[in-house]
């Protein structure tokens, strides 16, 4: 078996051999990662800090059996040859059995650093329970505070319920959604709110500020003539 065959590999390639896994071959992304660390000595001894992650009883039971065992997202607590400290980074291990020209069996592992993609999907998580916490936040707010609370999509329509919004104009949801908002403003008002919600759509305005006159809902049912004008803001 030439192992010199995996020097232009781009993962990390060790080779070791006989029951004590002694160190037999490293590539040179192995070595940039983990070090040059001395040929011929025990696996055991040259990584003497992975005594109780149970690496070695994983050799020792692929040389037993034959069986090879990958690892994903392994975390590894070492003093990388590569870092400056000591660091927890994370490798997937692929580790077989082969037989070497003389007949004896030694254990090849194939090492993919992963830190990267285990770092970034535990920041998805973070962000997803970020957003769903605000969300729960904002539904709470929507649902019992005293605000009208609009949700729109990016062309301006209205995509969720606003209770606030319904109880004080006395829209239904079907009345209400999309552009439907536009009927509870006042006639005279309509014309400028549509103009400058426009506007700030066209331009991606940062923050939407709007005095205009609103039907309540008690003028709605005939029991007031009052339309008070009301300020709308909304931030984009």
């Amino acid at each position: 078996m030439r192992l010199d065959m995996f020097d232009p590999a781009p993962i990390g390639v060790v080779f070791t051999r006989g029951p004590e896994h002694r160190l037999a071959y490293t590539d040179a992304v192995y070595r940039k990662t983990f070090g040059d660390r001395p040929l011929g000595r025990p696996l055991r001894r040259t990584f003497p800090d992975l005594a109780q992650s149970g690496c070695f009883d994983i050799f020792d039971r692929v040389l037993a059996t034959g069986e090879a065992e990958v690892l994903t997202a392994v975390p590894v607590d070492l003093d990388f040859a590569d870092s400056p400290r000591e660091d927890t980074r994370y490798f997937t291990f692929s580790i077989s059995r082969a037989t070497v020209s003389d007949g004896s069996r030694g254990v090849p592992g194939v090492i993919v650093e992963t830190t990267e993609q285990v770092t970034a999907a535990r920041r998805i998580r973070v962000l997803s329970e970020e957003r769903r916490r605000a969300l729960l936040g904002y539904r709470s707010l929507v649902s019992a505070g005293s605000e009208m609370v609009w949700v729109t999509g990016p062309k301006g329509g209205v995509t969720e319920p606003s209770p606030g919004w319904q109880r004080v104009t006395g829209q239904s949801w079907e009345e209400f959604r999309d552009d439907g908002w536009i009927d509870a403003v006042h006639p005279d008002d309509r014309a400028s709110v549509i103009e400058r919600w426009s506007r700030t759509l066209r331009e991606v305005q940062p923050r939407f500020t709007h005095t205009y006159r609103l039907r309540l809902a008690t003028v709605a049912t005939g029991t007031s003539p009052s339309t008070p004008r009301r300020s709308a803001t909304g931030t984009r």
